[in-house]
């Protein structure tokens, strides 16, 4: 099987493995809350369905990985951008800089246009606990989405693709995956509800007023942090500017809020300005890349 069947393959089983299994686990958990009442297992069936279609994804997405690796021949941290790299913790640092500065671009224009202002009641052991959550998710998230779309998928699809092909479609799905609504919860569930919850995750998918122009930015960023991998020869950049993004994000929503007049619910990324913004960072980092020659010993670069 070639490597663009592979892809494929996996994304059959792991989106509608998750939407098959759904109901089943839900029954099962139903059964056991109620067999079992003096277990406190009632929060089994109190969680809405949408949320068990994406945990079955999710939990069939990290079983599937390892077979995912080895079909598209990444079986090795090298090969997934983790090899041993002289000065990855300097990397780190540097993409953990320029995420939050091009997040903090963003939240000062925002507050120089009264789209957002600072919070109006401050609560230390809040902000703290608030701290604390954005590193601990800036962190898992860095190195999940970039050991799967950066490390594993870029790392799979380049030879069949080549760099440029590689970037482009691992973006996209990149992109496509912070588009996964969530549906109404079901009246009933049958075995077939776990796909029209599918059905109604993706619905975002062809909203073109929802989808722009969030999803280009989306788009770009995931560009960003290919171009970093084909330069670099491995994740850490990637990571660390991905970390930098989601920790400065959180601390975007705890320490401002939405003006006076500014409707509730507007995402960071929706924003014409984040776009801009996105567009400078790709065109920034790709001249500043060009020629590069110090991303580290060949032995320890998939792309060359």
């Amino acid at each position: 099987m070639n490597r663009l069947g592979a892809l494929g393959v996996y994304l059959v089983c792991v989106i509608g493995g998750g939407a098959l299994v759904a109901p089943w686990i839900w029954w099962l958990g139903k059964a056991m809350a109620s067999t079992w009442p003096e277990a406190g297992l009632v929060w089994l069936v109190d969680h809405p369905f949408p949320r068990y279609v994406r945990r079955c994804v999710l939990a069939l997405a990290l079983v599937g990985l390892w077979p995912l690796t080895r079909a598209l021949g990444c079986a090795s941290w090298t090969a997934v951008g983790w090899g041993q790299q002289a000065g990855a913790g300097q990397r780190l640092g540097w993409g953990f800089g320029a995420g939050m500065c091009g997040i903090l671009v963003l939240v000062g224009a925002e507050l120089c246009l009264a789209d957002r202002g600072w919070q109006r009641e401050w609560n230390v052991s809040a902000m703290a606990l608030g701290l604390g959550r954005a590193a601990f998710s800036a962190g898992v998230v860095a190195i999940l989405e970039e050991t799967l779309f950066r490390g594993v998928l870029m790392g799979g699809l380049r030879p069949a693709l080549g760099g440029a092909g590689a970037v482009v479609v691992t973006s996209l799905l990149y992109s496509a995956s912070h588009f996964l609504r969530k549906p109404d919860a079901p009246h009933e569930v049958t075995w077939t509800t776990g796909y029209e919850t599918l059905l109604g995750m993706l619905g975002t998918l062809v909203m073109w007023d929802r989808l722009m122009p969030a999803f280009v930015t989306l788009f770009l960023l995931g560009v960003l942090l290919g171009l970093s991998r084909l330069r670099e020869g491995n994740v850490y950049f990637a990571m660390g500017l991905h970390a930098g993004i989601v920790f400065s994000a959180k601390m975007r929503g705890l320490f401002t809020q939405n003006g006076e007049g500014v409707p509730q619910g507007g995402e960071l990324m929706s924003s014409w300005l984040a776009l801009l913004v996105s567009v400078v960072g790709v065109i920034a980092y790709y001249c500043h890349s060009r020629g590069r020659s110090d991303a580290g010993p060949v032995q320890n670069r998939l792309f060359l």
